[in-house]
């Protein structure tokens, strides 16, 4: 053989070799291609399941599913008031109750035969995730709420964009075996939240006056949340001192009783007076600036125990 087709030879054996190259590589590409169009982004897939350490602790919980009656969303302030009534403090004695802790609000001896559930509190998922892969939890947490809504305490950022912060912080929970209570306003975002929750209190304190108002807009969402993630625990908010106006404890009776078929608690809330009283239009227009109320939370629960 002459050294011209020698030369020949090799350059079609290279040839094939550098188009049978080719040819895996465009595979290969059309492979991954289809396989990504067919799988879901990360932002459509639900969190997985936590796996908690120490299910059995009366601190903890083994998730949602472990709940006996109610599950309620208290700080350790409201809880340490609510206890001092023993009508009250009877009235959640065998429900679960998810207390955000505090440094300056320990809780009192009277809780310690009470299902806690240890909650550190987030308005952002950034702080949130910080503190779980910082280790700088308050000790014995098992829960974290994040609170993601349209103000100042929420970075712009997880404002415009919540479904994939609450996705981002479910992840960092579920993770750390901890437990994700999401409370999203505006509420309506709830279905689409619900995926990435554990507990998910929809916030309708707002239009508590009316019960059917209240009723109307927590029932639907309810159902909503539901249909999108049937293991969530579904609470809906209350509170002794909303902008609207202070209630009596029968009107958050009755508010109580008209969703009871479709939630399972309720987040009790009775905020403290916010800086801004100081100004006296806000003092004038805002019943928030009457001070948190606490005696007519304890004769809500009072009463709701009284009742069942």
């Amino acid at each position: 053989m002459s050294s011209r087709t020698s030369r020949r030879a090799a350059a079609v054996v290279i040839a094939v070799v550098v188009l049978g190259v080719a040819l895996g590589i465009a595979i290969l590409r059309v492979i991954h291609r289809n396989s990504s169009s067919t799988s879901p982004g990360p932002t459509t897939q639900p969190c997985s399941q936590p796996t908690l350490s120490t299910p059995s602790s009366p601190t903890s919980t083994a998730g949602p599913g472990a709940i006996s009656g109610r599950s309620w969303i208290m700080s350790s302030r409201v809880l340490n008031e609510m206890v001092a009534s023993p009508a009250a403090g009877a009235a959640v004695a065998s429900d679960t109750l998810y207390v955000l802790v505090s440094s300056s609000h320990a809780l009192v001896a009277r809780t310690n035969s009470l299902h806690i559930v240890k909650t550190a509190y987030f308005t952002s998922e950034a702080t949130l995730a910080d503190a779980v892969q910082g280790g700088t939890l308050p000790q014995g947490t098992t829960a974290l709420l994040y609170d993601n809504e349209n103000w100042s305490l929420t970075p712009q950022a997880e404002r415009t964009d919540p479904v994939r912060y609450y996705q981002l912080a479910c992840n960092v929970a579920h993770a750390h075996g901890l437990l994700l209570i999401a409370t999203p306003v505006p509420s309506k975002l709830s279905p689409r939240i619900a995926p990435f929750a554990d507990v998910l209190d929809i916030q309708a304190q707002e239009v508590q006056a009316s019960s059917s108002e209240y009723s109307g807009h927590v029932l639907p969402l309810a159902a909503a949340v539901l249909s999108a993630n049937p293991r969530v625990v579904v609470l809906s908010g209350l509170s002794t001192n909303p902008r609207a106006g202070i209630p009596s404890p029968g009107q958050l009776v009755d508010d109580a009783h008209s969703v009871s078929s479709a939630v399972k608690g309720y987040w009790l809330n009775t905020p403290p007076t916010p800086a801004s009283c100081a100004s006296a239009d806000n003092a004038a227009s805002d019943a928030r600036c009457s001070g948190p109320q606490p005696a007519i939370g304890e004769d809500f629960l009072a009463a709701l125990g009284q009742a069942n």
